[in-house]
């Protein structure tokens, strides 16, 4: 991780958004799908679902510095901090876009 925040160009981006709606939204698939096939939605699961569609919409943040060009990804393939009781691990959900909320789950 030191490596590539040395090494690679990055940037930050704060925003604030209206989530009340999201929250509901939330809430009822929980309530209902997610108690009778066993499953529950995160805050988290919607931001990397909104992420990926993000980064489709505008293929230019989707990309890497290569020697002499800049690659652009089709697929949004993004990384998850998760803790475990043996540390942080980072799985990568790949090709976000494809899948649905409960697999990114």
């Amino acid at each position: 991780l030191l490596e590539s925040k040395t090494t690679i160009p990055h940037f930050y981006l704060t925003i604030e958004c209206e989530m009340d709606e999201l929250l509901k939204a939330r809430k009822h698939l929980n309530e209902t799908v997610g108690a009778k096939q066993g499953f529950k939605l995160s805050v988290n699961d919607f931001v990397i679902k909104a992420a990926g569609r993000a980064l489709n919409k505008v293929p230019e943040v989707n990309s890497a510095w290569m020697n002499d060009f800049i690659r652009e990804y089709k697929e949004a393939d993004i990384s998850v901090a998760v803790s475990t009781d043996n540390g942080l691990i980072t799985p990568i959900v790949t090709n976000v876009n494809g899948k649905g909320l409960v697999f990114v789950s």
